[in-house]
């Protein structure tokens, strides 16, 4: 806070060094700087007297004397420091300041700084500045959290890459277990398939096993029949037998009759032999049947056992359904369970993710506030170095004052504070104080002549007498010129005044895009020595003095004023040099289409850095130095332009 601005200064061996440095700065453009030579810095320092006055309890100490540094840099630090008063708080520099006169630079341990002359400085200490002192400690606090924040981001990352393996494998366990179900759906498919094939091939041996049984007591009712047909064909081929016999018996009787006994034998041979043959067929039937009875009885006894075997494979099929069924329900119950698992999961990544780009952002404006910050320390270290020139000086002023009051007066401030007066008109004691030293002056030594310079100048004293009564005369008549011209300055200027009052409340309407203004004498009585009074009322805001509102608002309201004035009285030629320097964006395209409204009736030349204002211009020139001291005119005429557009 003691060195303020001079800590961006340079520390140099000689002038030359400064000079030369200078010279590569302007050559280049590079801004200015401070240097402290060390060949022709003098030091600053306080002495023994002074320093025995200004003891007190709340001091500490002098700047100088309480820093370490090199020797060979003494000067530099007695320059620097050499008046710089380190007192306690804030109280101690007061009366301090008060004892010493307001004559040195006072700092507490706080920072508050008591200037030379009595103005103050304090506060707290914004957190988003620093200086040159400190910086390196912020860079490797700022590095430090740059190093946690990629640590964390790293944790983060690899907590994510983490969740997101366990992700890829429960996405695989799930498509694992798809398979699975859907292997099971098949199986359980199939043995649906199959059980319903076994209730099919259950019921079509049941109705195999009730046609059987209805066949085998057909084919006992057909066996029964058979037997008595074969008892009856029996007792027939008995009788028949006997009737062949009989037969035989008679046709050996007869095999000595005639032909006509004979066709008759032949007849009952052939009888016989069909009979014969018939007997033959039963027979055969009878063992046909017989053999079918024992087929139908063992297939009987083979369909039984397949029953059995069919009703044991469906219970068993029953139980095996019942089983996969609970299986599936115990793998329908891991889907939904792995489901919400990894539904849990993709929340989680999601809040990875999501911290993840919260945390990038963050790193992102850290990385913008440091970059702001980078811009706000060269912004100041640019305004201190300004201000450190302004002091300068100031200081040099303060000195030459000093020396003056030494010089004309052999006193020092501290004796001239014993002969110090309240004035209330600073003019008059200044017209007095030169009057004196006239007349001082005009006494000169004794003059031996002055009865004949006495006659000289009574001749002179009657001659300008009538030459005053000659201007008093003169002067009566121009009080009545000048009153006469008062009234009618009154007059135009009361008039003049009206309609730039009422253009500025138009004019400000249309720059400000809303609100109102307003000016007003501070005293109506006397119009020509009273001051003026601005009031504007931005939209959005309270109605409010033209010092309270804020740098662009103040300079717009100026323009809006200014383009008032040109309203009232237009010029055929107008320069304007940066006006609208301090306004942000919008406003800047307002008062650039104002701007090119009123260029109807006046021709403007404008300097600006704005590129709004530049937009509505109908020619830019610039300079530029394509070869080193060589300077070009560089214009663009964008009327030229805009017709080609339109075309």
């Amino acid at each position: 806070v003691a060195l303020g601005s001079s800590l961006q200064n340079i520390v140099t061996e000689t002038q030359n060094e400064a000079k030369d440095i200078i010279e590569f700065l302007k050559k280049n453009k590079l801004g200015r700087v401070t240097f402290l030579p060390i060949s022709s810095i003098k030091t600053r320092g306080l002495s023994i007297g002074e320093k025995k006055l200004l003891q007190s309890n709340g001091l500490i100490g002098i700047g100088s004397e309480l820093v370490n540094y090199h020797e060979n840099f003494n000067n530099i630090f007695e320059y620097l420091l050499g008046c710089v008063l380190i007192v306690e708080t804030l109280d101690a520099g007061i009366e301090l300041s008060k004892k010493s006169g307001h004559k040195y630079k006072i700092v507490s341990l706080d920072g508050e700084i008591l200037n030379p002359g009595g103005s103050m400085t304090g506060g707290s200490f914004s957190t988003s500045t620093t200086n040159i002192l400190g910086r390196d400690r912020q860079i490797k606090e700022l590095e430090k959290e740059i190093n946690d924040l990629n640590n964390k981001y790293s944790n983060l990352d690899i907590e994510a890459q983490k969740y997101q393996k366990e992700i890829i494998e429960l996405e695989a366990r799930l498509l694992s277990i798809d398979d699975c179900l859907s292997k099971y759906n098949v199986d359980l498919v199939k043995l649906e398939n199959k059980f319903n094939q076994f209730d099919s091939d259950n019921l079509r041996n049941n109705s195999l096993i009730e046609k059987y049984i209805g066949e085998q007591n057909q084919l006992t009712n057909e066996n029964h029949t058979s037997n008595i047909s074969i008892v009856d064909l029996e007792m027939e081929i008995e009788v028949l037998e006997k009737k062949a016999k009989l037969i035989q018996f008679e046709t050996e009787e007869l095999s000595k009759e005639s032909d006509k006994q004979k066709v008759i034998k032949d007849e009952s041979i052939k009888s016989n032999t069909d009979l014969q043959i018939k007997i033959a067929t039963v027979k055969q039937e009878l063992k046909t049947i017989a053999d079918s009875i024992d087929n139908y009885a063992d297939n009987r006894i083979n369909l039984s056992e397949d029953i059995k075997k069919k009703i044991k494979e469906q219970e068993n099929n029953k139980t095996e359904v019942l089983l996969e069924k609970d299986r599936i329900d115990l793998l329908l119950n891991d889907k939904k369970k792995l489901s919400e698992k990894h539904l849990e999961y993709d929340i989680k990544l999601d809040d990875v993710k999501s911290e993840r780009s919260n945390f990038m952002q963050t790193y992102y404006t850290d990385q913008e506030k440091l970059n702001e910050m980078n811009r706000k320390i060269y912004d100041i270290q640019k305004s201190a170095s300004s201000l450190e020139i302004k002091q300068e000086k100031y200081n040099m002023q303060l000195e030459n004052i000093n020396n003056k009051l030494w010089e004309e007066y052999e006193m020092t401030y501290q004796m001239a504070l014993n002969f110090r007066k309240n004035i209330e008109n600073v003019t008059r004691v200044q017209n007095e104080i030169r009057q004196l030293k006239n007349k001082i002056r005009a006494l000169g030594n004794i003059n031996l002549d002055s009865i004949e310079e006495f006659v000289r100048v009574s001749e002179r004293f009657e001659f300008l007498t009538s030459q005053k009564k000659d201007l008093a005369e003169a002067k009566e008549s121009l009080d009545v010129v000048i009153k006469d011209m008062s009234l009618r300055m009154k007059e135009q200027f009361k008039e003049n005044f009206d309609i730039i009052k009422a253009n500025f409340i138009e004019v400000f309407v249309k720059l400000f895009g809303g609100g109102k203004a307003d000016i007003f004498l501070e005293d109506e009585e006397n119009i020509l020595t009273s001051g003026i009074e601005i009031i504007a009322q931005p939209p959005g805001k309270k109605l409010q003095s033209l010092s309270l509102l804020s740098g662009g608002e103040r300079a717009l309201t100026a323009i809006a004023l200014l383009f008032a004035i040109l309203k009232t009285k237009p010029t055929p030629f107008c320069i304007l040099d940066e006006i609208e320097a301090a306004l942000d964006d919008a406003n800047v395209y307002r008062y650039a289409d104002y701007l090119k409204e009123f260029s109807n009736e006046t021709q403007f030349i404008i300097i600006t850095h704005r590129k709004g204002t530049m937009e509505c211009a109908d020619s830019l020139y610039g300079i530029t130095m394509e070869e080193e001291g060589i300077s070009k005119l560089i214009s663009v005429k964008l009327t030229e332009k805009n017709n080609e557009k339109a075309s």
